[in-house]
């Protein structure tokens, strides 16, 4: 049952969302400093590792509308119970905090968020004054959402979702999800290979390969980047980003 899913959702990932049972804090806020805000996951029959839910919302200072003349930052994150479930917590806890402090411009690693959002908006405040240098009264609001979510939390596999969407002033927002697969037992990364014996991809990316296709309507013959997909062997190939 496994294999059918991973076979069938390997082409087709992003169609794939969960929402998790949650009591959310009254208390939370927005301001022109931050809010960092628990919400209050319930733990189901069946779950192997409880957690909490973080939220992180901060605009920068004169912000008087989320439309024009404003940037701001959405995060959201869960934190594993590290004293029910030690080292396993600690160690996907860890994998979380890379992503959530991933630099949002340049390559320097951040001391905490507020440190990862000062090159954010300074890059913001030097657009701005350029465009009002230029006569412009206002420019689009930027934004960046980063979300990490439990997707799957059973005994044999802890799925998170790494999403992300950012618009700042370019001709459309971007965005991504990914998804991370691990070991609840102890907390170690799962991958392709742990799913499948050695030797499947020939085999996997044929089928796969057969998926795409017939999903998006590409004749078996036809090139994949005529009609606008690049890979970097010019053939399908497959990714580690599966669920």
């Amino acid at each position: 049952m496994m294999k059918n899913t991973l076979l069938i959702s390997l082409i087709t990932v992003l169609l794939f969302a969960c929402k998790n049972k949650t009591v959310k804090n009254n208390n939370a806020h927005t301001d022109t400093t931050h809010s960092l805000t628990d919400t209050i996951v319930e733990h189901f029959v069946g779950d192997t590792l409880t957690y909490e839910v973080k939220n992180y919302d901060k605009k920068i200072e004169g912000c008087a509308n989320e439309k024009t003349n404003c940037a701001s930052f959405i995060a959201s994150f869960p934190v594993l119970n590290v004293m029910v479930h030690g080292k396993v917590a600690d160690s996907i806890n860890n994998f979380i905090r890379a992503k959530l402090y991933y630099p949002l411009i340049g390559d320097e690693q951040p001391n905490g968020l507020n440190d990862l959002l000062r090159p954010y908006f300074d890059a913001y405040k030097e657009t701005l004054q350029t465009n009002q240098n230029e006569g412009e009264d206002s420019i689009a609001a930027w934004s960046f959402k980063r979300n990490i979510t439990v997707h799957t939390n059973t005994f044999k596999v802890f799925t998170l979702v790494h999403s992300e969407k950012s618009y700042a002033g370019g001709a459309h927002p971007n965005s991504f999800s990914n998804y991370y697969h691990f070991n609840p037992k102890d907390g170690k990364r799962f991958y392709l290979n742990d799913f499948f014996k050695l030797g499947f991809e020939k085999e996997l990316t044929a089928i796969a390969e057969k998926k795409f296709r017939k999903q998006l309507n590409i004749s078996p013959k036809a090139s994949l980047e005529d009609v606008g997909f690049w890979f970097k062997t010019k053939k399908f190939s497959l990714n580690e980003n599966f669920w």
